[in-house]
């Protein structure tokens, strides 16, 4: 159970580090480079949370597999989502 509770921290975490990213222009996230300050606090917290994890300090560890599928699945959600913003953008 106590993997299941980091990966979904890692997810809660990733996926608002993208919410960031995906609110902050009308392009697609990926056409606008983000500020120096966003992509410095994004990329402290993003780190800071796999060390976290792959450590197991103050969460059950988890293996780097079931990392990389936690941002694998972060990323393909952030991309339909996008994709959802932008269609509805155009309505």
């Amino acid at each position: 159970m106590g993997q299941v509770s980091t990966a979904l921290y890692c997810y809660l975490i990733f996926s608002a580090m993208m919410t960031i990213f995906m609110t902050r222009t009308k392009k697609f996230f990926w056409q606008s480079k983000p500020s120096n300050a966003v992509i410095t606090a994004t990329a402290t917290n993003t780190v800071l949370s796999i060390i976290l994890a792959l450590a197991g300090w103050g969460v059950t560890a988890i293996s780097i597999s079931l990392l990389l599928e936690v941002i694998g699945i972060t990323l393909v959600t952030a991309l339909v989502l996008a994709l959802l913003q932008k269609a509805f953008q155009q309505n």
